[in-house]
């Protein structure tokens, strides 16, 4: 492409040199000639105008592939991992609601046991409270003389 340009460059520095030359000044060449110059470099910087915009294009293109291929495999995971889901989310739950059932029922064991425990020690300290009261009474009455004991 600079080779191009720089072949150009050399025709257009001749064909200038051609037009210094009193001979050939005349005002109708020399306009001719400067519409044919402004008409080929328009042409190299269309065509190299046209080369920028295509290899923009392109690279963007390659860019939106990349993009695309990268959405796809996203939403392939996606509906993997949202199938995971759909397919484990009730199963946990189920084993949830199972452990918390086996926690309340462990719950409502352990207060029976222990009112039981209640109501089993609780029978023996009534029993000795009542046995201790007797002792003591039975005390008193031994160490008072037999018709004091009345009062």
């Amino acid at each position: 492409m600079y080779i191009n340009k720089e072949k150009e460059t050399k025709r257009e520095l001749e064909t200038l040199k051609k037009y210094t030359n009193p001979e050939t000044l005349s005002t109708a060449k020399i306009a001719n000639q400067v519409r044919d110059n402004t008409k080929r470099i328009k042409k190299l910087f269309q065509v190299d105008y046209e080369e920028k915009i295509t290899n923009n294009l392109q690279a963007e293109k390659n860019k939106n592939r990349l993009l695309q291929e990268e959405l796809d495999r996203l939403h392939i995971s996606f509906q993997v991992l949202n199938a995971m889901y759909d397919h484990n989310v009730p199963k946990i739950r189920k084993q949830a609601d199972a452990f918390q059932h086996g926690l309340d029922n462990k719950l409502l064991q352990k207060n029976i046991l222990q009112s039981d425990f209640d109501e089993a020690t609780a029978a023996p300290q009534e029993e000795t409270k009542k046995n201790k009261t007797l002792q003591e009474h039975m005390d008193k009455m031994s160490a008072t003389p037999c018709g004091q004991a009345r009062g």
